[in-house]
């Protein structure tokens, strides 16, 4: 009896360390991705690099994209400012409401002083440390010009990073954005799912030859005409959305002030209008004349470097080719269904090394 329960207490120990140690296993296969520290380093378009050991404690986000992306990354409670496009008075936005950040300007150079004396008062007063925050901001010519606002806060040693030029594109928002969330240590899904979206809009009309695809064009407000655009934000997610821009004239100018007359004649499918225009959609069909023309205006967010831009592109989609199929792209899920099954792995070879001992037993 003695030999008997010795040797069940050793096939006991046996099942035990081999547990333990296929356990031992099992938790790198979930948590070896953040197991080792790394160094966070961004490098923004024009070349300026900022590296922390650990994600930033605080943020001045002078841009309402980039500060709907630290929200909306959760990560509110890490803005200490913003600039004064991104304020609930200007805005209306509810996601800012609540938001008890300074506003300390703009990216533009009537703003530039008030900037940089608020992040020196910052800094004298405790509420922001050089090497552990970061600034981050929407182009200007002002902002990234010799002595404008990112040079004089780099010589004064402020980690800054600027975003964006005069034609940007859907794939340099989704750079920002994920610049921004991997700084913040924020929830990166809302980088995943711009992807993924691009990839599901991307798919559509490949097929078509370029006649058939339907035509359309990107139109703001200006005094004296309309100002219709050849490249930006709007521009290229209408080419990522496999339409045709007839509003490019060939010119290497973003854009180009119109007349209706031009408008007709290129003979758009669709008119998608800036955020900010001062007619409604139905009152743009009238200065044009004609209900013929799908005229759609876009958010004025969707126009910025935030994730909401995603939005933008699946509307643009839908304006062309109809409503998004059901489903969607499964590249967001990839990863959790990689660790699943690496995890279901696991446990099936655990699970069968306990059968194997009892049987044995």
């Amino acid at each position: 009896m003695l030999g008997t329960t010795s040797m069940r207490r050793s096939k006991g120990l046996t099942l035990a360390v081999m547990l333990a140690t296929m356990m031992m296993v099992a938790v790198p296969l979930f948590y070896s991705e953040n197991s080792e520290a790394e160094t966070i380093s961004v490098t923004d378009p024009y070349g300026n690099i900022a590296e922390f050991d650990a994600p930033v404690n605080k943020i001045v986000t002078l841009g309402f994209g980039l500060t709907l992306t630290v929200i909306d990354a959760g990560c509110k409670d890490k803005i200490l400012a913003v600039d004064k496009y991104s304020i609930y008075s200007y805005t209306n936005n509810t996601k800012v409401q609540d938001l008890t950040a300074s506003s300390i300007g703009s990216v533009y150079s009537s703003d530039a002083n008030m900037v940089v004396s608020s992040m020196i008062q910052f800094v004298n007063t405790g509420l922001f440390d050089k090497e552990t925050d970061v600034v981050v901001m929407n182009f200007s010519s002002a902002a990234i010009a010799e002595n404008g606002l990112v040079d004089r806060l780099q010589g004064q040693g402020f980690k800054t990073l600027c975003y964006g030029s005069s034609s940007y594109t859907y794939d340099s928002v989704v750079k920002a954005v994920s610049d921004v969330v991997k700084l913040i240590g924020g929830d990166n899904s809302i980088v995943e799912r711009m992807e993924d979206v691009k990839t599901s809009v991307s798919g559509r009309g490949v097929d078509l030859a370029e006649s058939e695809r339907p035509k359309a064009m990107y139109v703001s407000y200006t005094s004296g005409g309309i100002r219709v655009y050849n490249t930006g934000i709007a521009a290229d997610m209408i080419s990522v959305s496999n339409g045709i821009n007839v509003g490019n004239n060939g010119s290497t100018a973003a854009s180009h002030t119109e007349e209706v007359s031009f408008i007709l004649q290129a003979g758009p499918d669709v008119i998608f209008m800036d955020g900010s225009y001062p007619l409604t959609e139905e009152q743009f069909k009238e200065v044009l004349g004609t209900d013929s023309i799908k005229v759609v205006k876009l958010e004025k967010e969707w126009n910025s470097y935030g994730p909401s831009t995603a939005d933008g592109l699946e509307t643009i989609s839908e304006a062309l080719y109809g409503p998004m199929p059901d489903g969607g792209s499964i590249l967001g899920d990839l990863s959790i269904a990689t660790t699943v099954i690496a995890g279901g792995a696991v446990i099936v070879v655990i699970a069968s090394a306990v059968f194997f001992l009892k049987r044995r037993g």
